[in-house]
């Protein structure tokens, strides 16, 4: 869990992270706001102005409510609105989004000559998500943000069609390498399950970055694809700009 404290002009004041040791709903969400109040007491912030608090989270949610949709990594979660529970325990405005959504809205802040741009933001994370802004707000209407990554493509590599975020995703390259490290019997089961998909990412870049082939394409192989998707995205909705992040 990330909390940053950002100022009137954008600039990131404060920031911390913490752990999360279980993937459950009512853990997660008590762990969050006891970070946030020792956040808010650490840095001296309760007699201070704050303007509002917006949580990004990692699927769609119902705007108006605050309550997650199809959730695909939370054990065991409910309709219980977000926005609710965090309002009930701070005094200040609160308000849910995607993180793509989020993220859009950070780059859009950085770039005030983009204002009027029609901007599509891809998030590249544990999986694919995406935003689409028009004239600086987000498309009350936009429906994609979690379907993007369910593009089917053909990997001929495998002579199957396969999830866009299945390659392109954290998770799809970590997937795609220890795949490959069981059928070659280079890693065991048990060393490979050991290994997080962003600890694999990570090594599989620093080798990439060092010239070593064998690393290098499944970044390569992660990029053809993404190019496809986002070729039927452009065909489509024609934004002026496309945003990876």
């Amino acid at each position: 869990i990330r909390i940053a404290l950002t100022g009137a002009d954008n600039r990131i004041l404060f920031s911390d992270t913490t752990p999360i040791s279980a993937i459950e709903q009512h853990y997660i969400i008590n762990v969050a706001i006891l970070f946030l109040k020792n956040f808010i007491h650490r840095h001296d912030l309760e007699n201070q102005s704050i303007l509002g608090l917006g949580i990004s989270i990692v699927f769609s949610s119902n705007r108006k409510t605050g309550v997650p949709l199809f959730p695909p990594y939370i054990k065991g979660w409910n309709s219980d609105s977000l926005l609710q529970t965090f309002r009930e325990q701070f005094s200040f405005p609160v308000s849910v989004a995607h993180t793509s959504n989020c993220l859009a809205l950070a780059e859009l802040l950085k770039r005030p000559d983009d204002m009027s741009s029609n901007i599509f933001f891809v998030n590249i994370d544990m999986d694919l998500s995406t935003s689409m802004l028009l004239d600086g707000y987000i498309h009350p209407d936009y429906k994609l943000s979690s379907e993007f990554g369910h593009i089917a493509v053909y990997d001929t590599e495998d002579n199957s069609y396969r999830r866009l975020q299945d390659i392109c995703s954290i998770n799809g390259i970590a997937s795609d390498y220890r795949r490959h490290m069981l059928v070659r019997d280079i890693l065991s089961a048990d060393k490979l399950d050991r290994l997080s998909s962003g600890e694999i990412c990570n090594n599989l870049y620093q080798q990439a970055c060092s010239g070593e082939s064998e690393a290098q394409k499944y970044f390569r192989k992660a990029g053809y694809f993404l190019g496809i998707g986002l070729s039927h995205i452009l065909n489509i909705i024609n934004p002026d700009t496309v945003i990876l992040g």
